[in-house]
């Protein structure tokens, strides 16, 4: 047994006090307000990765306020909740994006495979929910600031034919999905052992890629208009088209849209191309003036192009199922290629694939036009990858002549891929009063070194910049997919959606 004299327990005393002291002081440093700003991001950005995170809303107010930013900066809504979206009134100011995601009814194996199927009764599902949509967000400000989304699927979609196809289903996430699929077995529809061994016959192809009726979707004219919406986007993994007369009605809608990223795939029926091809420039010249970015990806599937290929050449002129043109340069490309020239005079970013020859492009780029704002533009042209050095020089010189007539121009990409060939022509200039260089680079599965004209143009747009000419090269065997090539060619920002790429890279895999 200890005693304490006096003494001692004033030093106690005066020691537990001290001690006390202590321990205030450091729970005060220790607080969340007196961690770094940059810690406490990354301690947020851990926890919202966390399985029921949003009930440490209630640690502070910080966090209260960062996860209403995340619970309502990305919001998915369907058919059966898109009315909810009206009580929102507080958080308005915090939504960014809008997912709206329709599902349309299941079908079955005896009909996956017809494609004249009307279905009016799809088109009044994704008419309703989306005119309820609009009918909502027009009442919202000018100063929401909305990225839109359209996305229409079917469950059935990967339960027949289609397997190894993405359709942003959440289950193809998840780390297993790639080992399900090697168990697969389902020789109906050509899968033996997860692989498929029979190719999807014509029919269940057109079925997967059968358009909304025209008149399904006209009654569009009559949805609100909504300011708020400053962005669309329309991805691959949407397969069902949108007749270009209902989208033109739709932008119409969106009068101060600033930027469109379509990535419709690409219509295997010749009549049906030439009447969507006509449609898109009408589109072009009616988008709203608001409109600053562009980008358009027309998909296809090589493997799907060689079954309809196979399956209907007896019914189907040849020439409009080339692999590695896929198109028939007709006067309606041409047409449709001056109408992108004229529209991008206003436009800060263009990014087309496959949707037009960029020899047609620079032709169209008459002297006289000057791009004021453009800053990014992407194109594709299958010479990078089929032409001899004379006709990709002449590709690439033509380029640098437009390229004059755009001062604020930071980045030019002219790009192809085919099979296990991929290349690419990329022009980075760097901005800002230290910029002392910039670069053209030859990046390809072949080898190539640009001529000293198409040097010498370039050098004429850098103006007393030093231009440095690079070549690198892409080992063909890298490439499954044109998502590879995109991936390995290092291509600029704004080719297709990151999330898009991600799938093509993915499903050149399975």
């Amino acid at each position: 047994m200890v005693t304490l004299r006096s003494s001692t327990r004033q030093r106690a005393q005066r020691s537990s006090n001290n001690t006390h002291r202590l321990t205030r002081e450091i729970t005060k440093h220790a607080s969340w307000d007196f961690l770094p700003q940059d810690i406490r991001r990354l301690i947020l950005g851990i926890a919202s990765r966390q399985e029921g995170w949003g009930s440490a809303a209630s640690v502070c107010k910080e966090w209260q306020d960062f996860i209403a930013t995340k619970n309502f900066g990305r919001l998915e809504l369907n058919q059966s909740n898109v009315h909810g979206l009206s009580k929102i009134v507080r958080q308005r100011n915090l939504i960014r994006h809008i997912y709206l995601n329709v599902e349309l009814p299941t079908y079955s194996c005896r009909c996956c495979e017809d494609s004249f199927i009307v279905k009016i009764a799809e088109a009044a599902t994704v008419r309703t929910c989306s005119r309820k949509l609009f009918s909502i967000l027009s009442t919202w400000g000018l100063d929401c600031r909305i990225s839109l989304e359209l996305n229409v699927y079917s469950p059935s979609q990967q339960s027949h034919w289609f397997k190894n196809h993405l359709f942003g289903f959440d289950h193809e996430d998840e780390d297993n999905f790639t080992e399900d699929l090697k168990l697969l077995l389902d020789p109906r529809h050509g899968w033996e052992h997860g692989k498929q061994v029979l190719a999807p016959r014509t029919g269940a192809i057109m079925h997967l890629f059968t358009p909304f009726t025209k008149d399904g979707l006209m009654s569009l004219n009559y949805f609100a208009k909504v300011p708020a919406i400053k962005k669309l986007i329309i991805r691959r993994q949407m397969r069902r088209r949108i007749p270009p007369a209902a989208l033109d009605v739709l932008l119409k809608r969106l009068p101060q849209l600033e930027s469109i990223t379509y990535e419709p795939w690409y219509v295997l029926s010749n009549y049906e191309r030439c009447s969507h091809e006509i449609g898109k420039r009408d589109i072009l010249v009616q988008l709203p003036q608001s409109v600053r970015s562009i980008t358009v990806f027309e998909d296809f599937n090589e493997q799907i192009m060689k079954s309809v290929r196979y399956d209907s050449w007896k019914h189907t002129d040849d020439e409009f199922y080339d692999l590695d043109t896929r198109r028939v340069y007709s006067k309606l490309s041409w047409d449709l290629a001056n109408e992108f020239v004229l529209r991008s005079l206003d436009l800060e970013h263009l990014s087309v694939s496959f949707m037009i020859n960029s020899q047609h492009f620079f032709e169209a780029c008459r002297a006289p036009y000057i791009w004021p704002r453009l800053r990014s533009l992407i194109l594709t042209t299958q010479i990078m990858t089929k032409g001899n050095h004379e006709e990709i020089m002449n590709a690439v010189v033509v380029a640098a002549v437009a390229a004059e007539r755009m001062p604020q121009l930071e980045t030019l990409a002219i790009w192809y891929c085919s099979g296990k060939k991929a290349c690419a022509t990329i022009f980075r200039r760097n901005q800002g009063p230290m910029a002392r260089w910039s670069t053209l680079t030859w990046r390809g599965t072949k080898e190539l070194e640009f001529s000293e004209l198409a040097v010498e143009k370039w050098q004429n747009v850098v103006g007393d910049q030093t231009l440095l000419v690079k070549y690198e090269k892409v080992d063909g065997g890298d490439i499954d997919s044109h998502g590879d090539a995109i991936h390995h060619l290092h291509l600029p920002e704004g080719v297709i959606d990151p999330r898009s790429l991600a799938q093509l890279r993915k499903e050149g895999k399975l």
